[in-house]
């Protein structure tokens, strides 16, 4: 039975908007069932800097827009939904307000980086990104396995973001920070932005990695899309099949739909959405 699963990225369009979304299609055309769709969407409305999205301040501000898009995502017959993005943003929020599986990138790429070693190592963004990183960690109950401290790239995000074009800067940054969390007792290494993730797994502008950066030294590096999709597809399999695939009780609890009425007619939502 086919699976309709929508990627939603948490920027608005960017004249490399179009390479990016047919980077990431690839990517889950890799792992992906036969019979599931992939359908990749931007904002109308938000961020579309790289950089902008290593305050949390500025991610804050977006995450309305990635919310609201999201929701349009179920009520257009989306049997899923990754939120594009490792920082997970509003993911309590969605699950709570959805009634179908909603993943990001970050809680499945720590999950599989648990079971594929015993310690890991995360390649943040950008200093500025370290703290959400680390906290994000410890929500998950993945602190106990994350090397201390995190690591940023040491290339400006500005030069990040063109290594979905051409990834050797970018690359040769990687193996510096590699070779450190190696040398701490690193089994696993996972790049904390999605953007890194498939500059490593498809490494443009590498002729000598014809497969791509996958792993560094012996350590396997975290396929942040790859893993997102997969588990995107078992909580749909879960669903179907009449099994649990989320708690109702506690964190993911769900409001009357009165008070979702009388909350939407006190502030209601009324511009940007998806694109």
């Amino acid at each position: 039975m086919e699976k309709r699963i929508l990627i939603q990225r948490i920027s608005a369009n960017n004249p490399s908007s179009k390479k990016y979304e047919a980077m990431i299609i690839k990517n889950c055309e890799m792992v992906k069932e036969n019979s599931t769709d992939i359908t990749v969407r931007g904002l109308k409305r938000g961020l579309n800097k790289l950089d902008e999205f290593a305050y949390s301040f500025l991610h804050y501000l977006n995450d309305r827009e990635t919310f609201e898009a999201v929701l349009q995502g179920e009520k257009d017959g989306f049997d899923a939904i990754v939120v594009y993005c490792f920082s997970d943003p509003a993911l309590d929020e969605m699950r709570q307000a959805l009634t179908i599986p909603v993943i990001g990138l970050g809680q499945p790429s720590m999950m599989l980086a648990s079971l594929m070693g015993s310690k890991f190592g995360l390649i943040a963004m950008s200093k500025a990104s370290i703290t959400r990183n680390e906290q994000l960690a410890r929500k998950y109950g993945f602190i106990d396995k994350l090397i201390l401290p995190i690591r940023p790239l040491p290339i400006s995000v500005e030069e990040q973001g063109k290594s979905i074009l051409d990834a050797k800067v970018c690359i040769e940054a990687f193996k510096k920070i590699a070779i450190e969390y190696i040398n701490q007792g690193a089994e696993v290494l996972v790049p904390a932005c999605g953007t890194l993730s498939l500059a490593f797994r498809f490494s443009p502008g590498c002729p000598e990695l014809p497969n791509g950066l996958t792993e560094f030294d012996g350590v396997p590096i975290v396929d942040d899309a790859a893993i997102a999709i997969k588990m995107a597809e078992i909580m749909v399999d879960l669903k179907r099949a009449g099994s649990s695939w989320i708690s109702r009780k506690g964190i993911y609890s769900r409001p009357s739909e009165q008070f979702i009425i009388e909350a939407n007619r006190k502030i209601g939502y009324s511009f940007g959405g998806v694109n």
